[in-house]
């Protein structure tokens, strides 16, 4: 079983990697989006490549939401504070 102090440390690792990848959802999505807007006028490729990356964006944000909630979980277990 693991200790107060591991799982708190624990709850810092999976949150900052979780807002990493949030980060690069966000930046990933926001690419995506500005060549989907410049794509428009320039060619449908390239709208179509700027929708694509936006989506593909969606996977890192999950991770990132589900490793935050992860941490969460793990640094209020680490204060030994009661879940329900």
């Amino acid at each position: 079983m693991a200790s107060d102090e591991d799982l708190r440390r624990d709850s810092g690792r999976f949150t900052r990697i979780g807002l990493k990848l949030l980060l690069g959802a966000l930046a990933l999505a926001v690419v995506g989006g500005i060549i989907a807007v410049v794509g428009v006028s320039v060619a449908a490729w390239l709208k179509a490549l700027g929708i694509m990356l936006a989506w593909i964006a969606i996977a890192p944000a999950v991770a990132g939401v589900a490793l935050i909630l992860i941490g969460g979980t793990a640094g209020w277990a680490g204060r030994r504070r009661p879940f329900a």
